[in-house]
Formats: C-alpha cells, structure tokens, sequence
C-alpha cells in the first residue's frame, strides 16, 4: 500500500462529536485523485509509528474543489483523529473500495421506468451518500432518492441543514431523519414500487441486516439489496 503526505489544511466542526478533516493533497496527487462516491481513504499519523490510522469514506463530492472526510469522536483512534489542529501532517492512501453508490446509475430501458432509490444510513455512516447526493446534483439527476437517517440524539445528526437544503431544492430528493429505530412501517411507506426500488443501507450489522431483511420481505429484488456495514 502506498501513502503520501497530505496536510490538515481546516477542521470544520459538524456536531458536537463529528469534525470535517479538510485535506490538502500534494501538487503531483492533485490530479491522480479521482474518486466514487462509497470510496474511502486511509489515514495515520507518521508521529504515531503507525499506531494511529484511520479507514473513512469521503464525505465531500467527487466534483468539489476540496477534499473531506468526516470523523465520528468514538473509540481511540477517532477520538485522536477528531481532536487534531489544523496544520498536522498526515499521510494518506489513494481512494479505494467497492462499496459503490453509484452502480446503478446507469440507463434503463424506457419501459422499465425509473427507479427509486432508497438510501439507509446509522449515524456518521450518512457521510459517503453526503457525497452521493453533491455528485447526484452536479450531473442534473433527477430520478426518486430518498435518504432515511437514524440518530440516537438530534444534535447529533449529520449534515441535516444540506440535507434539508436538497429536500427543499430538489423535487427527485426526499431527506427523512428519524430516531432510533427505523421501523418496518417507514421502510413499506418508501419502497414502492417494490420491483423499482434499489435500497442501499449503510451502519452496524445489526442495523444494516435487519433493514435488508424488510427490504426483501417487501418484495425489493435480490440484485437491488447493497449494503455496508461494520461491527
């Protein structure tokens, strides 16, 4: 695996236990640095020998101008990556993975009609479809996506005034932030058609099986399922 340097130019802080880590990448990576939505980067401190290192899925669009990923304040190495100033040399690998929003972007046949699609997300995992949806807008979409975000306590909840921003800008976008837990009812009221529907959900296991699980219940076709999880 190979890494280079980057360095902290901003951190932007989101909620009281998310930050935005702003990098600024190398002049020769600048233009090799393309990425998907659902892709992540490495991160680790050179300082720390490598005892601190990171996986996080970028949260800025593939088209922005800057480069972010957002970091939950939980466990050790979060806790450390979130409390880092602004001017710390970091190093970092090249954008990877295969959990990929966007694999159904392509045509369909006219006579299939549109699909819908219905975005699931447990707390900080809402960051890689943040990057989903800026692409989503920059390339003028304009098929049904729906994004249901659980979070334990309000003020925890990422990213809801650019989320609320969509709902209200874009007539193919509908944002639905709800608490713990998101119900077999919500998820029958949003995938319909079941046979046009493509349900992503992305959190813990234990979150992420049992909405698959509905999804399938409800009649959303095998191919259709995707997910990422942890834990």
């Amino acid at each position: 695996m190979e890494w280079f340097g980057v360095e902290l130019e901003r951190v932007r802080e989101e909620t009281p236990i998310d930050r935005s880590l702003i990098l600024g990448l190398p002049p020769d990576r600048r233009e090799q640095f393309r990425f998907r939505p659902g892709q992540y980067i490495q991160l680790r401190l050179p300082e720390a020998d490598g005892k601190l290192k990171g996986v996080y899925s970028l949260s800025s669009g593939p088209g922005d101008a800057e480069v972010e990923v957002t970091i939950r304040a939980l466990g050790e190495a979060g806790g450390q990556f979130a409390a880092l100033p602004a001017g710390t040399r970091l190093e970092a690998t090249m954008p990877r993975g295969n959990h990929l929003l966007d694999e159904n972007m392509e045509a369909e046949a006219p006579d299939e009609g549109a699909r819908r699609r219905v975005l699931v997300a447990q707390g900080a995992g809402v960051a890689p479809i943040r990057a989903y949806l800026r692409q989503l807008r920059e390339v003028g979409h304009d098929g049904d996506v729906v994004l249901v975000h659980e979070e334990e306590r309000p003020e925890h909840v990422l990213f809801q005034d650019e989320f609320e921003r969509h709902d209200g800008e874009c007539p193919w976008f509908r944002y639905v932030p709800v608490p713990p837990s998101v119900d077999a009812v919500t998820l029958e009221e949003l995938i319909k058609p079941p046979h046009r529907t493509v349900v992503f959900a992305i959190g813990a296991t234990a979150f992420v099986d049992p909405v698959l699980a509905v999804a399938r219940d409800l009649g959303v076709p095998a191919d259709n399922l995707h997910r990422e999880r942890w834990g």
